[in-house]
């Protein structure tokens, strides 16, 4: 979806037969009296106009900078209010790669530190892939998620992220988005996709 010259993903779920809920994560970017305001009202009005007539509400999890913000729901009638829950993680954890790596370690929790360095030990390696390890990283994910209970996006929404980063690399609104793999005896463990 386009307002006024930015790009909004719009992701559509069927909830209760039916109807359906529309969410936008990580956007608009706005001014913290923005949030509150006319100009999220005006952006739900519009999307309003693209969506499914059984959609009965659209959820912002909004950033300010590089912070995230409280998440806000926008009901069809229309109001504002916040969302009783999160979806994205509400913290970010800024890390500076320049220290060396005992002193990053150090403020770990012991237990952390201590499965990191059992992983070395034990021949756990990570690798820095892309695009081409969705679909391995994927089987692994709808595993998790069926085990653990809980919802995730569609593999084409992952690849929509990748597709998206290559159209301006590097910049503020199309980071590079990197696929970290941990693998064993060339088993994938586990996965990150992570923009930088």
């Amino acid at each position: 979806f386009e307002f006024n010259g930015t790009e909004l993903l719009v992701l559509v779920r069927k909830v209760f037969g039916k109807y359906s809920i529309a969410y936008i994560p990580h956007g608009p970017r706005l001014t913290y009296k923005d949030q509150t305001g006319s100009k999220l009202k005006s952006i739900g009005l519009e999307v309003k106009k693209s969506l499914p007539s059984e959609c009965f509400l659209l959820r912002f999890d909004l950033l300010s900078g590089i912070y995230q913000v409280d998440p806000v729901i926008f009901t069809m009638e229309p109001e504002l209010k916040k969302a009783a829950s999160d979806i994205q993680p509400p913290d970010t954890v800024i890390i500076s790669l320049k220290e060396n790596e005992e002193d990053i370690l150090s403020r770990m929790k012991s237990k952390t530190r201590y499965n990191i360095r059992l992983s070395f030990r034990k021949g756990v390696l990570v690798y820095k892939a892309g695009i081409e390890a969705l679909d391995e990283w994927y089987s692994l994910y709808e595993e998790t998620a069926l085990r653990d209970k809980i919802t995730i996006h569609s593999k084409e929404y992952y690849r929509k992220i990748f597709e998206l980063s290559g159209e301006k690399p590097g910049s503020m609104e199309n980071p590079e988005i990197v696929l970290f793999k941990a693998v064993y005896n060339d088993q994938l463990l586990a996965g990150i996709i992570v923009a930088v």
